[in-house]
């Protein structure tokens, strides 16, 4: 039937890092199925059109977000953040928030040819924020899901569901975060950041390493910007395709830049005593995110001082 949405997308083996991700990209696969498999139950037997659920509908009746049945939310904004870059701003009924807690994210769902594939964004708007949330998506030329999003404009309705993860932070549990970050992993970071320095009772120290390929890429500049004026919040810029003097004449005044990438030597030298209360938060690509992890094994960190997104 034409109403029946295609099987989700499988994901390849090689596409599970191993490395206790959480949730693996196998258990959202194995959640798609029991979704859609209940989606499809629903539709054979009258129960649903096959359409996804209004926001505004299931407002009136139950949450904004549903971790098992995905709702439509509205585009209102669309922002170019840098040249393969883009921030969307999704509507929420008047003073509702998403309903994330800080380090949570959500699944975006959307149909690319004649397949259903899905992909894991964190919002980098604060949890706190009403009305509205944002998210930061990286548009790569050959990536599937980015043919979809490179379609979306103001008023397209995107199908969303949440929230997933199960990290949870906790004000004053450290003495310091460490945020090992590239790319479009500074989200899950930013949401943190923002809920540290939310708090005026909250103390711990907040250390970004935060790794680009030129000045021009750092995303959420203005923000950083912004929160560097925080007294328990620094943040050093790693350039890894910027020569000494390449664009340094656009640099802002302040800004701490490194020509250089994120090196497991370089975090020796930031996390001096392993034996302090810190936890160490990583984000990136694959190949960033295994180092890192070896990093910490080298460092005798320990699992409970740690953690991937």
């Amino acid at each position: 039937m034409d109403l029946l949405r295609s099987r989700p997308e499988r994901p390849l083996d090689s596409d599970c890092c191993g490395q206790g991700c959480d949730p693996c990209v196998l258990d959202i696969y194995a959640e798609e199925m029991k979704i859609w498999e209940e989606e499809c139950r629903q539709i054979l037997a009258g129960e649903k059109s096959g359409k996804t659920s209004s926001l505004q509908e299931e407002k009136e009746s139950g949450p904004v977000l549903s971790a098992t049945e995905y709702r439509n939310f509205t585009i209102e904004s669309v922002e170019k953040e840098t040249h393969d870059s883009y921030r969307f701003r999704f509507k929420l009924p008047t003073g509702a928030t998403l309903g994330l807690k800080t380090g949570q994210h959500v699944v975006i769902r959307g149909d690319v040819g004649e397949e259903t594939i899905t992909r894991q964004y964190t919002p980098v708007s604060d949890v706190g924020e009403k009305s509205f949330f944002e998210l930061l998506i990286k548009i790569y030329e050959t990536g599937r899901m980015s043919q979809y999003v490179k379609t979306w404009t103001v008023g397209t309705m995107v199908q969303i569901r949440g929230p997933c993860g199960t990290f949870e932070y906790r004000p004053n549990k450290y003495r310091r975060l460490y945020m090992l970050a590239v790319g479009t992993g500074i989200a899950p970071m930013a949401q943190i950041i923002q809920t540290v320095l939310n708090n005026e009772d909250d103390e711990t120290m907040v250390t970004l390493l935060y790794g680009c390929r030129t000045y021009q890429d750092i995303l959420l500049k203005s923000e950083l910007d912004d929160w560097s004026r925080y007294w328990n919040f620094t943040c050093t810029y790693y350039l890894s395709q910027e020569t000494d003097n390449k664009g340094k004449s656009g640099y802002r005044y302040g800004d701490k830049i490194c020509n250089s990438r994120i090196t497991c030597d370089l975090v020796h030298s930031v996390i001096s005593d392993p034996q302090d209360n810190f936890l160490v938060l990583i984000c990136g690509t694959r190949s960033f995110e295994q180092d890192m992890l070896g990093c910490m094994k080298t460092l005798d960190v320990t699992e409970q001082k740690y953690h991937k997104f």
